[in-house]
């Protein structure tokens, strides 16, 4: 997703995960690259990893080169008799990419690959219809392969908008996130360093939330300690606690971190 990846990545973006096909496209991307891409100045190959040499692109150019790159799989399959995919234009690319917010609609996560992920798999007959399309990153998509159909797109984020969190959540200056939950300064903080977390998704309650909601909360909160204790030596504690209903302060449930300092007497 930043532009770099090793050999082994890009030979498993090629063929499904079976190792006897892995290792021979890994052999041939170690060549392409290298014999084409590289002597045009478009990567930079160190060692096992290869990288882009392009400025960052937006979503809508990222779209138009990865149907540029499906068409010449496309056309590669079908020179040599190998299974067809239905093909997924740019414009629809975009418009799918968009509508799940540049992110997977699995994991949520936009830091990996994302593709466009047939819903019903092509084997099983299903269209390039823009309703049978999802996103999916790399990881999410090869794990679902074509034996699965489950349409993941009820899990995108949907903010309430008279929510003042699921507004904060959108501002992305401030924000850190992990999966399905975000964190950002408090507005009123009892202590500095004050951070809440709460979820994309708007939810009224704590106990509502998902277990992936649950384990992206715990991982959120062990990333923005370090945060904290790497910005501010003075800290030396936190107070974690949970507003669960709007009768305990809040309409969506918010976790509290509170960083304590050590005070000489």
């Amino acid at each position: 997703a930043d532009g770099c990846a090793t050999f082994r990545t890009l030979a498993n973006g090629l063929l499904p995960q079976d190792e006897r096909y892995v290792s021979d496209a890994e052999s041939v991307v170690r060549r392409w690259p290298k014999d084409t891409l590289k002597k045009r100045g478009v990567i930079e190959v160190t060692g096992n990893v290869v990288r882009l040499r392009v400025r960052s692109l937006t979503l809508e150019q990222r779209s138009v080169l990865r149907a540029a790159c499906d068409a010449k799989l496309q056309s590669y399959w079908e020179r040599n008799g190998l299974p067809k995919a239905a093909p997924v234009s740019a414009g629809l690319r975009f418009r799918v990419l968009r509508q799940a917010g540049g992110r997977c609609e699995l994991c949520n996560r936009n830091d990996r690959a994302l593709d466009i992920d047939h819903i019903v798999p092509v084997s099983k007959g299903g269209s390039s219809e823009e309703s049978n399309l999802q996103v999916l990153c790399y990881e999410c998509n090869r794990g679902k392969r074509d034996t699965d159909q489950t349409d993941f797109r009820d899990r995108v984020v949907q903010p309430a908008n008279d929510c003042h969190f699921c507004a904060r959540a959108k501002d992305s200056s401030s924000v850190e996130t992990e999966g399905w939950m975000v964190a950002f300064p408090d507005k009123y903080p009892v202590t500095k360093h004050h951070y809440l977390l709460v979820p994309l998704r708007h939810k009224e309650s704590y106990f509502d939330l998902t277990d992936d909601e649950h384990r992206d909360a715990g991982a959120l909160l062990a990333r923005v300690r370090n945060m904290i204790l790497a910005k501010d030596s003075t800290v030396t504690a936190f107070n974690v606690g949970v507003n669960a209903g709007a009768e305990a302060g809040q309409g969506e449930p918010e976790i509290l971190m509170i960083p304590g300092e050590a005070y000489a007497e």
